[in-house]
Formats: C-alpha cells, structure tokens, sequence
C-alpha cells in the first residue's frame, strides 16, 4: 500500500488509533504507575542463581528450566512466592511523560501536557540518591548482566529516556528549570559514565557508572543526546562527544547493515555469555532512531550511509511477509509487545525519510490491537505459538506501546500535513 492508500483510509487508521489510545490510558489511570516488570524476578538472589548458572554443570541446567518454566508460566504467582511488590520505574515514567508530550503536540488537549508534568515532576523527586547533584535513573530492582547491577544504579538508557521527556517538554514550554536538567543529564554521561577510548576518533558510553560495557544503543542514546543538548545551548563538547561515540557505532556495523548488542565482549568474562551478542527486533530498532535523530541534527553523509543499510536490513530481516515484527532474523516467536511497540515507534519515526515505513508501522499497530491488546486496554507481554502470557508490564509493554501510539498519531498527521 503505498501513501496515497494510506491517507484514504487516514480516517478509520485514526479512529482505531485514538480508541486504543483511549483504552490505554484509561486503564494506567486505574491501574496506577506500579506495576511488575519482566526483569524484576530475576533481581531476586535465588531467582537469580537458578537461572543465570555460571557453571554449567548438569543440576543447575535442570534448576534453571525448572526455575525459569515456573517464572515463564506462572509470573504472577512465582513474584508472590519470591515476593516480589509492584514498583514504579523511572523509565516507564520518562516514556509515559513523551507519550503524553507527543499527544499534547498532536492535540493540543491541556491535559495530556498536565499529566506529563506530573509525572516530571515526580522524576525531579527521584532521582539516583547515590549522585547528589545529578539528573540521573535507573531501575528500582537488582539486574544481572555480566556483572550485577544493584537497583537504582543510574542507567545511560533511563537517564537518556528520562531526558527525552524534559528536553521535548522544554521545546514546548520553553521551561528553563527542564533545560537545565537536560545541561545536568549531560554531564552525568560525560562525568560518570565510563568512556571507553579506541582513538581520537572514537569513544563508547558505558551502561552504568560500574561497568565498562560496550553497548550500541546505549551509546547512541548517549550520543544523540549530548549532540542535541549541545547544539541547543552551543556546547561544542557535549557535540564532539557525541560524535565520537557515534562514530564508534557505525564502524562496528556488519556488511549486511545489521548492529549487533554488544560493541564488543570481553571475552575473558566468564560470567558473561558471548551468546548474548545477538540482532534483536528492538535494540536495533533503538540504534535506528538514535541514528536518525544523530542525521537530523548533522546532516553528517556517514551516518546516512550507515542509517540507509541498516533500514534495508532492518526492515527485510526483522519483519515477516506480511510486515510483522520477529523478535530476531530468523526467529518470529515469542511475538513481544516490545517488538511490538519499537516497530511502530522506529518505522513512524523513519516514515519521515523512508516512504514504506509507515505501511509498517500501520500494519503492525492494527496486528498489536487484534492480537495483543485487552478489552480493558492493556497490553499483553509476549504471544508464543501456542498460548499467550497476558501480563500486564507497564515499563515492557504499557510504556512503550502509549509512546508508540503517539508516535504514529504525530508521524500520521506529518501524513496529512498538519504536523503541529
């Protein structure tokens, strides 16, 4: 279908979006900000130990499906078993704050830009209490990757989520107090994060302030953020920071246009799993974005070129025949709402330069509601062959797929030419 198509049926593509909408935010308004996350139960110490089993001896592969079956099949359960609470996370709170900055942009309605202010406002209350001084989050729970990362340790990818939302909200506002947090969010990343150097030309942000880890969209969540917030109040070194980490990125992209998770692994890690180096649905969705935003802002040709590979590999390995999110290239289930929602989010957003982006971002968002959407307006967590987890995560799911609703609301009406 190509755009013409698309602005006939504008009217009902519309009419389904803000029904969706409307059920969405409804439902978080009676639900609340708390909420269970996917990652929550594995922070927990015997969780934890029964399925990331360093040794891989026999007893604990078969504590680990056991441990891992039971936490898969019966969530909610097994968080009361480990007692695990429901929490609010900062980062949900950052992409709910966007959601409601994109619908107040689209709508103009006064009390999508009050929600999103009280939500800013409880992200100013709490920030990392371990960095006075500094705008900075992260998770409310104990996470395991190579190393363990203690719950709220500022995170690179929160902090930068988080930023988002007060620098779109100053755009709209012209609010100074939310340009400083952005000038404050700045230095966390320059000044706490951990920099890897490779040479003069190339630097990679780490995770969090206790790692060295390499990760791409991380990094450019970094990088598009300092070179943004630089080129606002002309800061040449937030830019060239910027710039070197984003360099860092594109030099490590695959022949086929594909980026993998990891910069690189430290191979020496035993606690680490090389296979976790893999080509996801979302994280590539992320280095996507960031590397738009990143062109936008530098016109920079390699970068471009870099973006163009990567869209062509992106939309012909991480989609199925009928325009489908797969969770990796050769993998189509479980269908993830977190696949889900980036689809939309990075193809509406890339719609911008690529014209056959938003029949994806549209085919995708009617297949979501269909299939994966509740008659109470959540949204389930992942739809595998033959059954469905219908978990409500609000940080996974809930978060991410109002942004992406909003997202294609803004990318629609671009459609139309009445982009606010």
């Amino acid at each position: 279908m190509n755009l013409d198509a698309l602005k006939h049926k504008k009217h009902k593509i519309m009419g389904e979006l803000e029904r969706s909408i409307i059920g969405l935010i409804s439902w978080i308004e009676e639900n609340g900000f708390s909420g269970y996350d996917p990652y929550d139960i594995k922070g927990v110490k015997w969780i934890r130990e029964s399925i990331y089993p360093y040794k891989k001896t026999l007893y604990n592969k078969i504590r680990r499906f056991i441990v891992g079956g039971l936490v898969t099949v019966f969530p909610s359960f097994m968080r009361k078993i480990a007692g695990v609470n429901p929490e609010v996370n900062p980062k949900a709170m950052g992409l709910i704050a966007k959601a409601y900055l994109n619908l107040y942009i689209a709508s103009k309605r006064k009390e999508y830009l009050r929600n999103a202010e009280t939500i800013l406002k409880w992200l100013r209350n709490h920030t990392s209490i371990e960095y006075p001084g500094r705008y900075c989050w992260g998770y409310p729970f104990d996470w395991q990757s190579c190393i363990l990362i203690p719950k709220n340790t500022p995170s690179s990818v929160v902090t930068s989520i988080c930023g988002d939302a007060f620098y779109t909200y100053h755009s709209i506002t012209n609010s100074i107090e939310s340009l400083d947090i952005c000038k404050s969010i700045c230095n966390f990343f320059i000044e706490d994060l951990n920099l890897s150097y490779k040479n003069d030309n190339e630097i990679c942000f780490s995770y969090t302030p206790l790692d060295g880890f390499k990760v791409h969209n991380a990094n450019l969540f970094v990088a598009e953020y300092l070179i943004r917030i630089g080129k606002k109040i002309g800061n040449e070194a937030f830019i060239n920071y910027g710039l070197k980490a984003a360099e860092y990125t594109i030099r490590r992209q695959n022949a086929n246009g594909s980026f993998e998770y990891w910069g690189e692994v430290e191979r020496n890690d035993t606690t680490c799993a090389t296979k976790l180096n893999t080509i996801d649905h979302y994280h590539t969705g992320f280095v996507l974005r960031s590397l738009f935003g990143i062109y936008k802002l530098t016109n920079d040709k390699n970068i471009k070129k870099a973006l163009d590979k990567g869209y062509e590999f992106y939309k012909k390995n991480l989609f199925d025949e009928n325009k489908l999110p797969k969770i990796m290239p050769d993998k189509k289930y479980p269908i993830d709402i977190h696949s889900c929602a980036e689809a939309i989010i990075a193809m509406s957003t890339l719609s911008e330069i690529y014209k056959d982006a938003l029949q994806y971002a549209v085919d995708t968002f009617f297949w979501t509601i269909k299939h994966m959407q509740d008659k109470k307006g959540f949204f389930y967590f992942r739809k595998y062959k033959l059954w469905t987890d219908k978990t409500p995560y609000i940080r996974w799911g809930e978060a991410w797929m109002l942004l992406s609703l909003s997202q294609l609301k803004i990318s629609l009406l671009r459609l139309e030419g009445r982009e606010h």
